[in-house]
C-alpha cells in the first residue's frame, strides 16, 4: 500500500510540474499581439469594419484564465464619417480556469474603461448600427445568401446557474445619440456603474452616476441612483429593492432655472401579468414632498395607473 501510494504521490506530482511548465511555456513564448491582424480580418469578414487594437493584448492562465486590452476602436458605418462607432480605453475579463473543468464559468469583475459609443441617425432615418445586426454582411450591407451547414456536434453547455461574475466595472463612459433627421442630440457622459457580484440566484448591487444633456428640451443635469436587482427569469418577475434616484436638473424650461430631486421606492414588475407596482414610495423636490403608492397594468401594452 505505501508504495501505492508512493506511486500515485509521484504521477500527481510529475502532471504538476509539467502543467507549471506548460503554463510558463505558453506565457513566456506565446504573443497574442502577433494574432492581431487575424482578428481585425475575421471582425471585418463578419461586420465589414475595421477593427483597431492599439494596445497590447496581455495574457492569463493560471489561476485566472483571461485578457486585458489596451485601445480598440471599431469603425463607423459607411457614409457616417471618420469618428469611430466605438472605442475604449482599456477592458479585462478573467475566468477561474479550475471551476470552467467543471462545466461552471466563475469570473473576476468584468471591467470596461473609457468607453465611447457614437450612435447615429441619418437625415433618411438611416443608423449607424443596423448593419451590425446582419451577421456577415460585406462591406456594401449585402448579405451572402446562407449555405446548408452539418449539423454541428452537441457540446456540453455550461449552465446558467453555473454562471458567477465578479461583478462589473464600467468607468468614465460616454454616449452620444446624434439623430440628423429630427436634429435631436442626446449624450451620457462619466458615467460610471458598478455592480456587486452577479449570480442568477441572488440579488445584485447596483451602483450608477452619470451627466447627461439634451438639446430637444434644453436640458442638462447628473444623476446618482442606487438599488438591488433581483429577478426570477422563468417567471418574469423582477424588482429593485431600495431604489434611491437623486438628480440634479438644470434647463430654461425648469422653475428658477434648476431642480433637485430625490426618489425613493421599492419597484416590482410581473412582465407575464403586465403588472408593475412602486412602494414606499416617496418623492421629494422644490422643498415639498409626497409619499405613497402606484400601481399599474398592462405595462406592456396600454399602461393604466392607480394610486
Amino acid at each position: 500500500m505505501a508504495r501505492l501510494l508512493k506511486i500515485i504521490g509521484i504521477t500527481l506530482g510529475t502532471i504538476i510540474v509539467l502543467m507549471v511548465a506548460t503554463i510558463i511555456f505558453i506565457v513566456a513564448f506565446f504573443d497574442p499581439n502577433a494574432y492581431k491582424p487575424q482578428i481585425s480580418a475575421a471582425v471585418r469578414d463578419v461586420t465589414g469594419r475595421e477593427l483597431a487594437i492599439e494596445g497590447d493584448i496581455e495574457l492569463s492562465l493560471f489561476p485566472w484564465i483571461g485578457m486585458e486590452l489596451g485601445e480598440v476602436r471599431l469603425s463607423n458605418a459607411a457614409g457616417f464619417g471618420d469618428t469611430p462607432f466605438a472605442r475604449i480605453d482599456g477592458a479585462e475579463v478573467k475566468l477561474r480556469l479550475l471551476p470552467l473543468l467543471r462545466q461552471q464559468v466563475e469570473t473576476k469583475a468584468v471591467v470596461l474603461r473609457g468607453l465611447r459609443l457614437n450612435l447615429e441617425v441619418d437625415e433618411g432615418g438611416k443608423t449607424n448600427w443596423e448593419d451590425l445586426g446582419q451577421s456577415g454582411a460585406d462591406t456594401t450591407g449585402r448579405i451572402p445568401p446562407a449555405t446548408p451547414q452539418e449539423p454541428a456536434p452537441s457540446q456540453p453547455r455550461v449552465s446558467l446557474a453555473a454562471l458567477a461574475i465578479g461583478g462589473v466595472e464600467i468607468s468614465d463612459a460616454r454616449v452620444n445619440y446624434d439623430d440628423r433627421a429630427t436634429e435631436a442630440h442626446y449624450s451620457v457622459e462619466q458615467l460610471n456603474l458598478v455592480t456587486g457580484s452577479v449570480t442568477l440566484d441572488k440579488p445584485v448591487d447596483v451602483s450608477l452616476n452619470s451627466r447627461f444633456s439634451s438639446n430637444r428640451t434644453p436640458l442638462k443635469g447628473k444623476l446618482d441612483l442606487k438599488t438591488r436587482i433581483g429577478f426570477d427569469l422563468a417567471a418574469k418577475q423582477y424588482r429593485l429593492d431600495d431604489l434611491v434616484l437623486e438628480t440634479t436638473l438644470e434647463g430654461s424650461d425648469l422653475p428658477n432655472g434648476s431642480l433637485q430631486a430625490r426618489l425613493a421606492a421599492d419597484v416590482t414588475a410581473d412582465l407575464e401579468r403586465q403588472t408593475a407596482s412602486l412602494s414606499n414610495l416617496t418623492v421629494n423636490a422644490y422643498e415639498l414632498a409626497a409619499s405613497g403608492r402606484l400601481d399599474a397594468d398592462r405595462i406592456l401594452a396600454a399602461p393604466t395607473f392607480k394610486g
